[in-house]
């Protein structure tokens, strides 16, 4: 009979939340055909492929104001009608203005634009608005439980549909007919794009609903606080490192770091009102095991910060502490985390569309740092850039040059082959803010552009002699890595000569470290046949700057080099040559297979 009762309660929670947001299920549904329409147009077919996407883009956003809408309306107890008819109308005005933002982000060709934040931050800023109208008196310290669960309950029930869906379409297509695979695209879309937010929608709670407590919460946060404890206890194992060695190693801390804090939070918000007296005891008092560790995060930022500048993944891990250790107060004095969404609602439209944004503001700082190098280094003269016959450049002067010069110009987008004379915006590419145009760096590559006799690659650093083998710091950490390269071949001016030999056959080595070594192997049959290029490989990243570690300056663990043409061919027989077309080189400690060398056999 309980079983009954159960089973009847769930479908009218069920039954009553799809009506309840009707509004948000429509759009969520109308983002999830177009996706599915988007999907069956041809990739090379872009201009209209990009119709439904954009109606997607909006759809979604139109549906997060739609719920945030509704949720609004109950917490302020307002009449049937309006509660029914806001949600709607508001929903279905944000979703033209969702897609208009998202046609204008296309239009303009920059993701990074003003259309793009707009977007983007607005949908951060409705979606934590929105969790923040679901805190009310009766529920405060169970509302986080509720969906949380919901969204357990959603993630099984989707996952329990794709598969059976899934089987459904292999046996047609291996029974009946054959069938794309662009169809079991079309059901995940189908299924996590409307069955799974709709069922997560439909168990949210009210604000004058009062409830309880699950024992399925508990049975689950059996099993996953022990995973952040363990966390927690890597986390202290690597303080007490540092204090031990008494350096700060360059590594990825901070954001494991991150994950700490918001697993506490995420605990804090499930457990606080558990009946388990330990789960209430780690959701109220955790947060005093993290001090330490938000210590030590401040620590690495503050001398990240004073070796490299401002950068938008640095700037946005500053403003992810600062919300999480605002969070950690509430925790602290054992308030509701309300005004914390709250706060993630400014802070998504502050740095997005404010001119304190992540993208403008790294921009001005960098440049600042550039022009107060330049500056001590007399680089400026009557107003303007010029480089004096006797330079000067210290070394830390250096490594600030080419640190904020490199995150000035977009990475692997320097001047693209163009004249020195055409230097300036047609021949580099810059990072693209918001509000601010890159004013400084601009008039700096004309300047220089304008001094380099005819030179087709101008770049900064080079142009002022400083050797980037020495003005990057190395990993304290690895002190014997090198960073992850690619080297390239570059425009015609680039050219290898290979006179003097007259065969040339196509082949991708197989390319290996060890011990210090490298070595590369002619054929990959017979890989134990190998050849020694250790010279030849030390010699490359010497010129090009590369024995030194870049990772933290280029960001995404790689450093693209040109190859220059006196570094590309290897002698390796006497009759013998390869004449390298690309290469790629790992850190000696990551373990990658595959073929990262590739080029010509030269015979004479």
């Amino acid at each position: 009979m309980k079983i009954r009762q159960s089973f009847s309660y769930a479908l009218h929670i069920l039954r009553s939340g799809f009506v309840r947001f009707a509004p948000f299920n429509v759009l969520m549904a109308i983002c999830a055909s177009c996706l599915v329409w988007g999907n069956h147009v041809p990739l090379f077919k872009i201009e209209t492929r990009r119709i439904p996407v954009t109606l997607a883009a909006g759809a979604c956003w139109g549906a997060l104001f739609a719920l945030a809408a509704r949720l609004a309306v109950e917490r302020r107890a307002c009449r049937r009608a309006p509660a029914v008819a806001l949600p709607a109308v508001a929903g279905a005005a944000m979703a033209l203005l969702g897609a208009w933002l998202w046609h204008r982000m296309c239009e303009t060709g920059a993701e990074q634009s003003l259309w793009g934040m707009l977007y983007f931050g607005g949908a951060v800023s409705i979606a934590s608005l929105a969790l923040a109208q679901m805190f009310g008196k009766r529920n405060a310290w169970t509302v986080s439980e509720r969906i949380f669960l919901s969204a357990v309950f959603a993630g099984l029930v989707s996952m329990a549909a794709f598969l059976g869906l899934c089987l459904c379409i292999s046996a047609y297509a291996a029974l009946i007919a054959r069938v794309s695979d662009t169809v079991f695209v079309d059901a995940v879309v189908l299924i996590w794009c409307t069955v799974a937010p709709m069922l997560t929608a439909a168990m949210l709670p009210k604000d004058n609903e009062p409830s309880g407590h699950s024992k399925a919460v508990a049975v689950l946060f059996w099993f996953l606080v022990p995973f952040g404890m363990a966390l927690l206890a890597i986390l202290y194992a690597y303080m007490a490192r540092i204090v031990f060695a008494w350096s700060m190693p360059s590594g990825t801390m901070n954001w494991y770091a991150s994950c700490a804090v918001g697993g506490y939070l995420f605990f804090w918000l499930s457990l606080r009102g558990s009946r388990v007296r330990m789960f209430a005891f780690l959701a109220r008092w955790g947060w005093i095991a993290l001090l330490p560790v938000v210590a030590t995060q401040i620590a690495g930022i503050a001398i990240r910060y004073n070796a490299y500048g401002l950068t938008a993944p640095r700037m946005a891990g500053m403003a992810t502490l600062a919300i999480g250790i605002y969070a950690l107060s509430l925790a602290a004095f054992d308030r509701t985390a309300r005004s914390a969404f709250v706060v993630l609602s400014v802070a998504g439209l502050v740095l997005t569309v404010s001119p304190f944004n992540i993208l403008d503001v790294p921009i001005m700082q960098q440049s600042a740092r550039l022009r107060s190098a330049l500056e001590r280094a007399g680089c400026f003269a009557d107003g303007g850039f010029s480089v004096p016959e006797k330079l000067d450049v210290t070394e830390n002067d250096a490594k600030i040059i080419d640190g904020a010069w490199r995150y000035l110009t977009e990475r692997n987008r320097l001047f693209l082959g163009c004249p020195a004379t055409d230097a300036g915006e047609d021949a580099v590419r810059f990072r693209q803010g918001v509000w601010n145009g890159n004013k400084f760096a601009r008039d700096i590559a004309e300047a220089a552009g304008k001094q380099l006799s005819g030179q087709r690659r101008p770049n900064l650093p080079e142009m002022l002699g400083i050797d980037l083998a020495k003005c990057a710091e190395k990993r304290r950490d690895h002190p014997d890595s090198r960073t992850t390269c690619q080297f390239f071949l570059g425009d015609e001016s680039g050219a290898v000569d290979i006179s003097g030999y007259a065969k040339l056959e196509t082949v991708a080595p197989v390319f290996s470290h060890e011990d210090g070594r490298y070595f590369i192997a002619l054929s990959q049959r017979d890989p134990t046949n190998r050849i020694d290029v250790t010279a030849h490989v030390n010699k490359l990243l010497g010129n090009s700057g590369a024995m030194a570690d870049m990772a933290d300056i280029s960001g995404d663990g790689y450093r693209s080099c040109t190859l220059r043409a006196e570094d590309a061919v290897w002698e390796i027989a006497p009759d013998m040559a390869f004449a390298v077309t690309s290469l790629i080189i790992y850190r000696p400690e990551e373990r990658r297979s595959g073929h990262f060398l590739y080029g010509y056999i030269l015979r004479k």
